[in-house]
């Protein structure tokens, strides 16, 4: 059995879609990889798509604490 998806190449982080076509088994990480090897789509360009579409955060976790307690220090009544 593959242990990487049959259309984006990865490997399994936790279920498996397990499809039979015409017969044949075949394995997919998703729905979605499977829909898209069933209709020949190209592979998408995973960074690129991430790049566009995520933003990194760094967040000073000591900062925004102090940042609450100050807060509730000076909460309405």
């Amino acid at each position: 059995m593959s242990e990487q998806c049959e259309f984006c190449k990865r490997g399994f982080e936790s279920k498996r879609i397990r499809k039979v076509v015409r017969g044949d088994p075949h394995i997919f990480c998703s729905e979605t990889c499977y829909v898209m090897w069933r209709y020949q789509s190209p592979l998408p360009d995973w960074e690129k798509m991430y790049d566009k579409y995520t933003i990194s955060v760094a967040a000073d976790v000591d900062e925004l604490i102090q940042e609450q307690i100050e807060g509730e220090g000076r909460g309405s009544t």
